[in-house]
């Protein structure tokens, strides 16, 4: 969800609790406002009556035009004492003049005469009703609310796309640049002091993201060449070695030796190349044909691993292009062949599947699944059945380059098969 949308969600929600106080503060202002009118002029009808019963004066007719309405009767001295000298109440009172029962604000007062009867005064006026008002009040409401919504959302959309602008051109050249060809200039003029910091905030993260990219780069590529070549000369030496007369057991070592140092090359290259990739220094992309590469890749390991007798079955139901780097493509797909073949058993099988977005590779080998979460990070390895020579950074390297491209990867294991796809589009 975007910022503006979010606080535009969240102004609207504060605007209807706000409104939702207000009406209720607001109904009951105007209740209390209108009841305090109606008692005053209750009050003073109510006065009037008692002094002209007191005085002797006659009293004018109940139904006098009016929609007042009053009528006096005794009451006991005991009644007189156990309720309030004057007291109001909302009720239902039959009005003569309209022939029928309206909400009304009484007033009872009682009071007595110089012979000391007790009298109930009892006097009412047609009132608001409470339901109808309310009901207004709440439509009214409803019908403002609305308005103010709308235009809370059309204000804060204006004001926030106008306040918002730097924000948004920095995030445009956030996703323009790319550390490996350079860092652009920030073209983002602004007066607020915010995205001033801003702006030299990411200006500044980025030159030394350059940096720090311009430092790996040397250093893989320097790390490369002084890893490799003492490994050669050591690996060159102990051939030579062999080549003289030495016993059976100096034969053996030597041998052993060279395995540790070819394994030492193999995972020195894996290393840098993990490197290489972590620092996006493969940069360049074009159309490659998956489907080639992986008939070629294939045709080189049915020989190289001859002697297993494996069995392979390809299928190519269409052809498989993908935008990546080239060197990036042949290493995916020949780690996850190499895989397949040095995982195997003597006499096992490997099916390739290839579809318009999808590779799949099968191949048999241990009877178990192998641990789905795991088996794709670095230097992971089986260790009931560890392979000799194995570094455990084949299937991280095809995790590292499925990850730049947005690829999914995944592992299942199938009909006693362990079965590898790559998606390249999800």
């Amino acid at each position: 969800m975007k910022l503006t949308w979010k606080i535009v969600i969240r102004i609207s929600l504060l605007l209807s609790l706000i409104m939702g106080i207000w009406a209720y503060i607001f109904y009951n202002a105007v209740m209390e406002e209108v009841t305090d009118e109606i008692d005053d002029s209750l009050s003073s009808f109510s006065d009037n009556l008692i002094k002209r019963k007191l005085s002797g004066e006659s009293l004018p007719e109940a139904a006098n035009g009016t929609n007042n309405t009053f009528f006096i009767h005794t009451v006991s001295e005991e009644y007189a004492k156990k309720n309030p000298v004057i007291s109001y109440s909302n009720e239902m009172v039959y009005i003569m003049e309209q022939d029928d029962e309206e909400p009304s604000r009484v007033q009872k007062t009682i009071f007595r005469d110089s012979e000391g009867i007790y009298y109930e005064l009892t006097v009412a006026t047609p009132t608001v009703d409470n339901d109808d008002l309310l009901s207004a009040i709440t439509i009214w409401l409803i019908i403002l609310y609305g308005a103010l919504t709308i235009m809370a959302i059309l204000v804060c959309l204006w004001v926030l796309s106008r306040s918002m602008k730097p924000l948004y051109r920095i995030l445009r050249w956030l996703d323009d640049n790319d550390i490996a060809s350079g860092v652009k200039p920030l073209d983002n003029p602004t007066k607020i002091s915010e995205f001033v910091r801003l702006n030299d905030a990411v200006v500044r993260s980025a030159k030394r993201s350059e940096q720090l990219y311009t430092q790996q780069k040397l250093f893989t590529g320097n790390a490369s060449h002084e890893l490799q070549t003492p490994l050669a000369i050591c690996q060159n030496r102990l051939e030579l070695l062999m080549d003289t007369d030495l016993d059976e057991r100096q034969m053996e070592e030597i041998g052993k030796t060279l395995q540790t140092i070819s394994y030492m090359v193999k995972l020195n290259k894996e290393l840098l190349m993990l490197t290489k990739i972590d620092g996006g220094q493969f940069t360049e992309r074009e159309t490659i044909n998956i489907s080639d590469i992986v008939e070629k890749n294939l045709r080189d390991l049915k020989m190289v691993f001859e002697e297993m007798e494996i069995s392979t079955d390809f299928k190519k139901n269409n052809d498989l292009y993908a935008e990546m780097n080239p060197t990036l493509a042949s290493i995916l797909t020949i780690n996850l062949m190499k895989n397949a073949f040095i995982h195997n058993r003597k006499g096992g099988r490997i099916s390739i599947t290839i579809d318009q977005k999808t590779i799949r590779i099968a191949n048999t080998g241990d009877e178990e699944p192998l641990q789905a979460s795991q088996i794709f990070q670095r230097f992971y390895k089986n260790r009931k059945k560890e392979r000799e020579g194995s570094t455990g950074l084949g299937l991280a390297l095809v995790k590292a380059i499925a990850d730049i491209y947005k690829f999914d990867v995944r592992y299942s294991f199938e009909e006693k098969m362990h079965v590898f796809s790559i998606y390249f589009s999800k």
